[in-house]
């Protein structure tokens, strides 16, 4: 058996007969061919490269920071052949440090394309040279420390995914990943006329399987650009394709689920495909049920494979498809691997240990030498199984049994609950719950259907112990998921936390009530009456906390006390009530800290009227251009924070006036709203709001006063230099609708599905009801108000009166503020889909489905006749040009926040961050990535911009201020 990948690839370098054969199709707008020959020759000037700045035989590591094309084989083999070994980092800043410092790495090789955003940050690395491979340039760069030299060669390293824990680098040896190319290859009969797909990223070890699976083989290794792996249609419609598709594909289960089944079906499961082995692993492999769904021919094997990263890279196989009996165990072990489970209960479930006496990888610090001196060595995988007749079935994770006031409950145990009523796309997922101080269980259902939650409910209650009933229910159109394949909890975990803060108490109330009974709400009838029992009540209760509810509101629940005497007893103990609008002069308004001489002038001394704004992704005066800031100023510095109390959801407005003063205005979920110096950071003045505010200021025209809504359901007039508050205005529930300032009146939306016009003095003119709540901010053009609801629909008014003129159906509901551009309204949905409407017929003219959920607002500007159209899609940044797309720029997670602009008298550049709190500065003609910069918690905050300042919020309960420098 071969020993290292060297020796599985040597007969590139050795027989000419297999010169002219082709090693690699690569997709990018058409099909390209690249011969063994060409890689033999290209990894040879990767070898000659490496060899002129590294010491003879010094086993090092180089860094790779790729995007995924066909050069990928060659520099992997060229580093091989001299003697060292490769890992592969994405482009985000932290993650390749981390691997410059842990690994000792002195020389990295990169894209030509991502060079410019690679060289920015902290270490200063050393260009040395450009080289060409295959028609791609490549450059290879010194870092600012010595590598390490090491006795032991490895293969490669790789980081764990971090689905299962901390993420951990594992040094791979050849000895154990050349074992599993080897016996994958006997098992799956690989012959010279397959076509393997690259379905993996290159830092997850599933990757090198595919790579060398193919060339060990003399097969063809298929690679298609990134841009088409984002657009999942096209991807399927190449994969399935009869003349050029793969014939063995590996991947998640996750990105199977991500096609439409009747997709699947017909095109690459119906036999028409050259698909001959499905190989799936990385997570549970899907059930029967799941499987019968699956129209496959018979001439598809199907196989599930099992293992970890810290045993590069897989430990099992069985193949399930086709049987008449299909057996979805983890199957055998592959060569040089032995398994075993550990601490087996009564009905043989353990831990699953998996050992070798030649297959080592080293974690961290750990050193070979001490891992080989008892054999086999095993390691811990942290999954359980179930022995039945010595076949072993997937449980679940051990951390995935939680403990509930004293009762043991399986998450598995709740998913296959779910899938026995027929929804096979199913998430269960478990939080530390801050607010309600307890393990907190959320059920997630993936399913283009509507959920008809009640009747779920009841269903499930048939299948489920009451000790096992998950928290909260929620349904999702599309599958989230890691840059891996794999489902992403952690945006899962995001979605229970925040689930239930843009609901009243009362509402609350009134839901999980229905929730835990499982049944409509009946005022005469109590809790167990309804439905409950002691074990929901407990649940209900655990809800409740964040209200303050008394101690004996548990013994009301488990006496059967009515429903409305419960809630009326709730509504008693409530922590915040609303208060009259005549009552500004509360306790709850105090003020904090305000400070007139902080400003150069006093409130009424001149005018200083508004000369810039910027809030959410709209620049004011249009035509603004900063000449402070340059291509080659592309590196943020922290310039100051301020700590608000609690998180930062709202988008900050930042204002020039004319006296000189540059202000940011920004408010948090304690409640305070804070004027803060942009040049440092000093308070102006700062006001404490009865409830959270995550609504963003508008300023009146001589900068005077600010409007703000908040969550008491109150939109508030108040000092910009002193912070007192002229008068409150109420409404029927919350607001986080920006009010619109237009002819010295105020417009704005309220979650009570109203639409208000005030004046200045916060006397109502009317107001209208209409379909839905409004969380986005209304619109006024030609006397006509444009709004959005989440219920769907878009309406317009009379500016005047405020009688509805029109009302229109939308196909999902709309987070996005829409944008008004010459004779059209573009609205965005969030189910992807934008949309161009006529001011004139309200028709829709045009549309551009951006294939995943849009919560960003819509940022457009024109520049040399051409409009331009900036949002976020899931992990995407998209820009349109004149309605087409532009370039789309995927980023590290989902992107909520709107976009802005920095323009300059030569170029644009664009602010974005992403939900896990990276900032990005791209450049506008191309959607590159200039720089990078990682917030200490999540973002939802929108950035604001002033020249080279620019201002967001943080979930770490700080407003920050970068400066490019």
């Amino acid at each position: 058996m071969s020993n290292s990948l060297c020796d599985l690839i040597s007969k590139i370098f050795t027989d000419s007969a297999m010169n002219s054969k082709v090693a690699l199709k690569y997709y990018h707008k058409c099909w390209k061919y690249w011969t063994y020959l060409d890689i033999k020759l290209s990894s040879e000037i990767v070898s000659k490269i490496l060899k002129k700045y590294i010491k003879e035989n010094s086993k090092q590591f180089i860094l790779l920071i790729l995007n995924v094309t066909h050069t990928i084989p060659s520099l992997i083999f060229g580093i091989l052949k001299s003697s060292c070994a490769f890992v592969c980092s994405s482009s985000e800043i932290e993650h390749y440090k981390r691997l410059v410092d842990k690994l000792g790495i002195e020389f990295i090789i990169t894209n030509m394309d991502l060079s410019r955003n690679f060289t920015m940050g902290e270490r200063k690395y050393s260009y040395l040279e450009s080289f060409e491979l295959m028609e791609e340039k490549c450059n290879i760069w010194r870092t600012d420390i010595t590598a390490v030299c090491r006795k032991q060669l490895f293969a490669y390293a790789i980081t764990t995914s971090g689905t299962t824990g901390i993420s951990k680098i594992v040094k791979v040896t050849h000895q154990s990943i050349a074992p599993n190319i080897v016996s994958l290859s006997e098992i799956l009969q690989i012959v010279e006329s397959d076509v393997i797909y690259l379905s993996s990223p290159i830092t997850f070890d599933p990757s090198i399987i595919e790579i060398f699976l193919a060339l060990s083989n003399q097969a063809t290794l298929y690679i298609v650009d990134k841009d088409i792996k984002l657009d999942q249609n096209k991807l399927l419609n190449l994969l399935s394709n009869k003349e050029s598709g793969p014939t063995i594909i590996q991947t998640t289960p996750s990105i199977l689920r991500s096609w439409n089944i009747s997709n699947l079906n017909l095109q690459l499961f119906n036999g028409g495909s050259n698909l001959r082995a499905l190989i799936l692993g990385g997570e549970s492999f899907p059930n029967l049920d799941e499987l019968n769904l699956w129209k496959l021919n018979s001439s598809i094997l199907v196989y599930n494979i099992y293992g970890i990263t810290e045993v590069s890279c897989w430990a099992t196989i069985n193949k399930v498809w086709p049987s008449q009996n299909p057996d979805i165990s983890i199957g055998f072990p592959l060569t040089e691997t032995v398994i075993k489970l550990v601490n087996c209960d009564l009905n043989n479930i353990g831990e699953m240990y998996i050992g070798s006496s030649t297959r080592f990888c080293e974690i961290n610090d750990e050193r070979i030498a001490n891992l080989s001196k008892e054999l086999p060595f095993f390691r811990a995988t942290g999954d359980l199984f179930q022995e039945i007749d010595k076949k072993y079935y997937y449980i679940g994770r051990k951390d995935d049994r939680i403990k509930r006031w004293g009762v043991s409950t399986h998450l598995k145990d709740i998913e296959d609950a779910v899938k026995r009523l027929g929804y096979l796309n199913c998430a269960c997922i478990s939080v530390n719950d801050d607010v309600e101080k307890r393990i907190k269980i959320g059920l997630f259902i993936f399913s283009d259907i509507v959920l008809d939650c009640l009747e779920f409910w009841r269903k499930l209650r048939c299948e489920l112990n009451s000790s096992s009933w998950p928290d909260d229910i929620i349904s999702m159109k599309d599958i989230p998921l890691t840059p891996h394949g794999k489902l992403d909890k952690q945006i899962l975990i995001e979605v229970l936390k925040t689930r239930n803060n843009d609901i009243s108490p009362e509402k609350f109330f009134t839901k999980y009530w229905k929730y835990f009974t499982g049944t409509e709400i009946s005022e005469k009838r109590g809790f167990i009456s309804s439905g409950g029992d002691s074990f929901s009540a407990l649940q209900f209760i655990s809800m409740l906390k964040r209200y303050s509810i008394p101690d004996n509101f548990l013994a009301s629940l488990l006496q059967d006390t009515s429903y409305l005497e419960c809630f009326t007893e709730f509504q008693k103990c409530l922590c915040y009530k609303r208060p009259l609008d005549t009552d500004i002069s509360s306790n709850f308004m105090k003020k904090i800290k305000c400070t007139e001489k902080s400003l150069n002038v006093g409130a009424n001394s001149i005018n200083r009227d508004v000369i810039y704004r910027n809030i959410k992704g709209r620049i004011f005066p249009l035509h603004y251009k900063s000449d402070i800031i340059s291509e080659k100023q592309v590196v943020f510095e922290t310039l100051w924070s301020y700590h608000l109390g609690k998180c930062i959801d709202a988008s900050p407005l930042v204002v020039s006036l004319k006296t000189g003063e540059n202000l940011a205005i920004v408010g948090s979920h304690s409640g305070r709203v804070s004027v803060l110096d942009m040049h440092d950071g000093h308070q102006i003045s700062e006001i404490i709001l009865p409830n959270r505010v995550e609504s963003c200021a508008c300023i009146s025209d001589d900068a005077k006063y600010y409007y703000i809504g908040c969550y008491d359901g109150n939109m508030y007039k108040v000092t910009l230099c002193s912070g007192s508050i002229i008068w409150s205005f109420s409404t029927e529930d919350i607001i986080k609708s920006t009010c619109c300032w237009h002819e010295r009146t105020l417009l704005f939306g309220s979650y009570d599905k109203k639409v208000y016009k005030i004046n200045e003095d916060g006397k109502l003119l009317w107001k209208r009801l209409i379909e839905g709540p409004v969380l986005t901010e209304v619109l006024v053009q030609n006397d006509l108000i444009h709004v959005t609801t989440l219920a769907s629909t878009y309406h317009i008014l009379d500016f005047h009166k405020g009688e509805e003129l029109a009302k229109y159906k939308l196909s999902a509901p709309v987070f996005s503020t829409p944008v008004i551009v010459d004779t059209s309204i573009i609205i965005a949905t969030v189910d992807g889909l934008i949309q161009w409407r006529s001011l004139d017929s309200s028709e829709e003219i045009h549309k551009f489905e951006s294939n995943a959920q849009i919560f960003s607002s819509l940022t457009h500007f024109k520049e040399d006749d051409f409009d331009y159209l900036l949002f976020g899609s899931g992990t995407n940044l998209i820009c349109l040009k004149d309605k087409l797309l532009l370039w789309k720029r995927q980023v590290d997670s989902n992107v909520i926040a709107t976009p802005t602009l920095i323009p300059t008298s030569k170029s644009y550049f664009v602010i974005t961050v992403s939900c896990k709190g990276v900032l990005y500065l791209i450049n506008l003609t191309d959607g590159h990535i200039l720089n990078e910069f990682k917030l200490p918690n999540h973002v939802y905050s929108s950035p604001a911009v002033l020249n080279d300042k620019i201002v967001l919020g943080c979930r770490d309960d700080n407003v920050y201020c970068l400066k490019l420098v």
